[in-house]
């Protein structure tokens, strides 16, 4: 349901400016949540001070990952997770759970809300109506500037009267660990380069990339990423719609869905980890603004590491060679599938928000803000078109 604030702990001050607005209870078996201090350090109303005690008290936690550890579902979170323990001197560990090994992809946020897990990854396909401002990030034909796209929904989540933040509170979810998401490419078991060509094949898609593949005459189907190479293999499905280069070289799907495509959607999904709210409100001070720290680094690391890996996937496809293809659909075509399209993405965006409960004024100044700071931020970064790079250093080698 949607909350546009209410009782939540203010994460969002916190993840601006590192105010200390929660404390830990320690050793007591519950959990204070403070207010904000007053500005000379005196308690608050309900006992709270600006000067609260670090602590010594050592936290156990689980992540629920959803990607292998060799790619960059698995690559970021470890990096963070290993760098919170070293920076809190050991304080603070957290047992790694990759590929869906402690929870399906689909009950990751259940899992936050009821305990079995700590912190967790979120992906947009599997909690739409949950997260119906950040689902934007669903919106194809916005942008091909991932980093772009990312860093502003951060900032947007960062903004203490803004929308998105209250939409993350009030699942009770604390947004830390940014994943970038590569360009949405198709990988098919034979050429789909054109909307033609794309009717009649089923695929293995998602949120807004499904309905535009759909219009254009295809099947979908949401199948799970444990699952998606042996449907492939065995026929079950033609290939994969809205795919991320990277991680479907790294799994192997080139060796059965050879055809790689970009269809010129840009991006198309978003993907983070986050936090419970309960067990945040477990930790003191300190280790909250290590994590906080952590988290601003992240967002150009978690880039650099996708930049890597991309060059990686590259270099796999052309040792591979044999079957695999690389091409894309041209601007005409791009836009053909644009005026077909017309508004329906959008407003199928807008529907969702509306029926999760956003206003839909407040919804559509959200989407203008989105947009608007996407293209501030456009070309400010290290983004690479994984893709696209690929494709110029084969036709340059002449492979």
């Amino acid at each position: 349901m949607w909350n546009s604030g209410g009782p939540l702990l203010n994460v969002r001050t916190l993840l601006m400016s590192g105010m200390l607005v929660v404390a830990a209870a320690c050793g007591q078996g519950s959990v204070t949540t403070t207010q904000p201090p007053t500005e000379d350090g005196a308690p608050t109303e309900d006992g709270g001070s600006r000067d609260t005690p670090t602590s010594d008290e050592a936290f156990e936690f689980k992540y629920a990952g959803v990607g292998p550890e060799q790619t960059i579902f698995g690559q970021v979170p470890t990096w963070y997770f290993e760098e919170l323990e070293e920076r809190t001197g050991g304080r603070v560990k957290v047992e790694l759970f990759h590929g869906e090994s402690l929870i399906g992809q689909a009950d990751i946020l259940a899992a936050l809300e009821d305990g079995r897990a700590d912190f967790g990854a979120l992906t947009l396909p599997f909690v739409p109506d949950r997260f119906p401002l950040w689902n934007v990030r669903s919106l194809p034909f916005v942008t091909s500037d991932g980093e772009a796209a990312m860093s502003a929904i951060r900032k947007l989540s960062l903004d203490e009267d803004g929308l998105l933040g209250a939409e993350f509170e009030s699942n009770g979810v604390v947004p830390l660990v940014w994943l970038p998401v590569g360009n949405a490419i198709n990988m098919t078991s034979q050429p789909a380069d054109s909307l033609e060509a794309l009717s009649g094949l089923r695929l293995r898609s998602a949120g807004l990339v499904a309905q535009a593949v759909e219009e254009a005459g295809a099947t979908t189907s949401l199948i799970a990423t444990a699952e998606i190479y042996e449907s492939l293999q065995r026929g079950v499905i033609d290939g994969v719609a809205g795919y991320v280069f990277d991680t479907g070289v790294a799994l192997g799907f080139h060796e059965v869905a050879p055809a790689i495509t970009d269809p010129g959607m840009g991006q198309y999904t978003a993907s983070l980890v986050a936090m419970s709210l309960d067990a945040w409100n477990s930790l003191p001070p300190d280790i909250q603004d290590v994590m906080i720290a952590l988290s601003e680094e992240g967002v150009g690391h978690a880039v650099g590491l996708l930049n890597e890996n991309e060059e990686v996937a590259c270099d796999q496809l052309q040792e591979a060679g044999g079957d695999v293809t690389l091409s894309k659909f041209s601007d005409q075509e791009v836009a053909g599938w644009q005026e077909v399209l017309g508004d329906s993405l959008t407003d199928a965006w807008l529907g969702n928000a509306v029926d999760s409960g956003v206003p839909e004024s407040e919804a559509l100044a959200f989407l203008d803000d989105y947009v608007e700071t996407v293209k501030d931020l456009e070309g400010d970064g290290v983004w690479v078109d994984g893709l696209a790079r690929c494709q110029e250093l084969i036709d340059s080698s002449g492979s």
